[in-house]
């Protein structure tokens, strides 16, 4: 029952024979049986107890505790108000409206209850969210850990305090897609994983296994089962690396075989589901799937929380659950990015009112493995992916050839050392539920190619020198520039350098890689055009080391052993990459003044071991910057001036709450784990990248 403002709480007790059963200013409602003893307590919280003849009783040492803003009410009074003798005490609660407008009439009445029967099953409530976290960069990270301005009230929102509250009522929540390897690469950098992994242990913190993978409503793409199945067993192990728990429960936002779930799992859920729904636990073959779920669509749900905690219609929807029985819950969650469950105080405040209503209880993983299983056909399990409408790119290759072929090389140097970063690029580009940012990922797939040229060195390092190995499946001849120890791959459009690998002692070390191997679609969505590939973005470079202005001119190339040169028609650009026994060497020739961009990274697998950011250090100089990963070290140099933005910058203030008002430096929006160097050059300059494995 929801207490009003504008009400009175009457409590008939029966304790005697005899009595009456009409209530005193009530209007058109009776009590369920003759009570002897009758407690009130009006708006202004005042007491009094009348007995069935209408006199007033006095010394039964009533004590009660009113909480307006948790809808509580705590009511204690002397045993001599019941018979213990007697086998028929009952009580039952009534509220009436006390307003001007409508004094006497019934609001609300509990059912009769015996003195001693038991309590009704409490309403149980799993809490259930998606969209938990987001850490490609540090300020996204941030922003998503303890943001400012950024909840859907723009108030300071945040996983911190959802995580904060749980832990301080003791009150388990699910994160459904929390454990990707973006994430929690991101956590590890900011020193979360260990409390994460205690939350976990203490059984407040219920994180799956997840997949990856979404191809979106309109796929350009099939892919065989085993592709998801490969992305759930690498996800799983980047999970283990930083030592979470193992999970029981996996999650998923499509999956193509609903009969070939991966082993090993006692639940299958999808990974978005919607809040305020009525749901329970059934067994589909040998595991429990989510089953007779009702719900609205999300357009239609109304917030679980405002800043008093649970809104009135979540508490409406509790009360309709009351006494159903155990096989049934209501979830409550969703989309954590949109709800105010990552405010400051509303999570405290939900908590707080669940503490002090003992009817409802909130579910944890040992509920769930518990709770007997109903048989339902209306089960809900990860969707099964749309058909695949291929698009066609210009050279007449369709995306699903293009998608044969990536798994064709993928599986061709699936023990080269280098196939983590190409399974890791394969991924990304695949999780895209969004229809646009499918297509962007779509036409950026091609890239993938230059991972597997390096792969194919890799194998067999050797000097190569060639401008005519189409690398990215476009039908226009591309750059390789090769020795027994480095090598770099170019496109001929722009004259650019795409990536770029070291072979040391202990193996392959990757040193430039352009900023769509980890992550697509950065900028806004109204901003993008698919149709232009790893241009189609704006803030992406497109490439390793590139110059803005020069990404549409087809340059002429001229290459001898050790060297490419670019340079446009009129000779007033012109770029040569010559190759050092541990770099490159670039000396350029511009007529007007250009931006040069060059992205420097090492080894970016690395980031999904733990302590990965503890191993990496950086120094720079007006001309000059070291970053060290491990054993890899990378200097560059000029003879110009270089603008440095790591991503490891603001490290130090990561720990802290974000504040809209500090400068984290342009470091702070790189992605993990690269640097940013600019340099504005004219004339007759040049760049040199040393790469040392010592």
């Amino acid at each position: 029952m929801q207490v009003q403002p504008d009400s009175k709480v009457l409590v008939a007790i029966d304790s005697q024979p005899g009595g009456a059963k009409q209530i005193p200013g009530l209007i058109g409602v009776d009590a369920d049986f003759n009570w002897d003893s009758l407690i009130e307590i009006n708006k202004a919280d005042q007491i009094f107890v009348i007995n069935s003849d209408g006199a007033i009783e006095n010394n039964l040492r009533l004590w009660a505790i009113r909480n307006r803003q948790q809808d509580n009410l705590v009511l204690s009074f002397a045993c001599s108000l019941l018979q213990p003798a007697y086998p028929h005490n009952k009580i039952q609660v009534f509220l009436v409206n006390e307003s001007a407008s409508a004094p006497g009439r019934s609001i609300d009445k509990s059912t009769a209850v015996n003195w001693d029967s038991p309590p009704p099953p409490p309403v149980q409530v799993l809490l259930y969210f998606y969209n938990t976290f987001a850490g490609l960069t540090p300020a996204q990270a941030l922003k998503h850990w303890d943001g400012a301005h950024t909840g859907p009230d723009s108030a300071r929102h945040g996983l911190v305090h959802l995580l904060k509250a749980a832990e301080d009522q003791r009150i388990p929540v699910l994160l459904a897609d929390l454990a990707t390897p973006q994430n929690l690469s991101a956590l590890d950098y900011m020193g979360l994983t260990a409390s994460i992994r205690n939350l976990e242990d203490q059984g407040l913190a219920i994180i799956p296994d997840v997949s990856t993978i979404s191809l979106s409503s309109n796929p350009t793409i099939h892919l065989p089962t085993w592709v998801y199945q490969v992305n759930s067993e690498y996800n799983r192990n980047v999970r283990m690396r930083f030592n979470l728990g193992e999970s029981e429960i996996w999650t998923a936002q499509e999956w193509p075989g609903s009969l070939n779930f991966p082993n090993g799992y006692q639940f299958i859920f999808p990974q978005t589901i919607s809040s305020q729904l009525a749901a329970k636990i059934c067994n589909w073959g040998s595991i429990k799937v989510f089953c007779s779920i009702t719900n609205k669509p999300k357009t239609e749900l109304p917030p679980d929380l405002d800043s008093q905690g649970l809104t009135t219609d979540v508490k409406r929807l509790l009360l309709s659950q009351a006494g159903k029985g155990d096989q049934q819950f209501i979830i409550l969650g969703g989309d954590f990015g949109e709800s105010a469950w990552g405010n400051v105080d509303e999570p405290q405040l939900a908590f707080s009112y669940v503490k002090n209503h003992p009817w409802i209880r909130f579910l944890g993983l040992y509920d769930l493995q518990t709770m007997p299983a109903s048989f339902d056909d209306t089960i809900r399990l990860p969707n099964v992916p749309q058909q695949a409408i291929p698009i066609t790119f210009e050279n007449g290759l369709t995306s699903q050839e293009l998608v044969g072929k990536i798994i064709d090389e993928t599986l061709a140097s699936k023990t080269n050392p280098l196939s983590d970063a190409e399974w890791q690029m394969f991924f990304q580009m695949l999780d895209s539920p969004d229809p646009k940012r499918h297509l962007l990922t779509t036409y950026s797939m091609r890239e993938v190619g230059y991972l597997f040229a390096a792969a194919r060195w890799a194998e067999s390092p050797r000097e190569i020198t060639n401008c005519d190995e189409d690398i990215d499946w476009d039908g226009i001849g591309d750059c390789i520039l090769a020795s027994q120890n480095i090598f770099l791959a170019f496109q001929n459009k722009g004259g650019s350098l795409v990536v770029g690998f070291i072979k040391e002692k202990d193996g392959y070390h990757q040193f430039a890689a352009p900023s769509y191997q980890v992550a697509n679609g950065l900028s806004d969505a109204f901003r993008w055009t698919p149709e232009q590939g790893v241009y189609g973005d704006p803030d992406a470079l497109g490439a390793s080391i590139v110059e803005p202005s020069f990404k549409n001119i087809q340059f002429q190339n001229n290459s001898k052993p050790g060297q490419i040169s670019f340079a446009n028609p009129d000779g007033r650009i012109r770029k040569d990459y010559i190759l050092k026994p541990n770099g490159v060497s670039i000396n350029y020739i511009l007529q007007t003044p250009q931006i040069v961009q060059i992205q420097l990274t090492i080894d970016p697998w690395l980031r999904f071991s733990p302590g990965w950011s503890n191993q990496f250090y950086s120094q720079g100089l007006s001309n000059q910057l070291f970053i060290r990963q491990n054993s890899i070290a990378i200097q560059l140099s000029s003879n110009l001036e270089l603008q440095s933005n790591i991503f490891s910058t603001s490290r130090q203030y990561m720990t802290n709450p974000e504040d809209p008002n500090f400068d984290y430096g342009l470091g702070h929006y790189q992605l993990f784990p690269y640097s940013l160097v600019t340099v504005n050059g004219h004339g007759e300059f040049w760049i040199d990248i040393t790469v040392d494995g010592n």
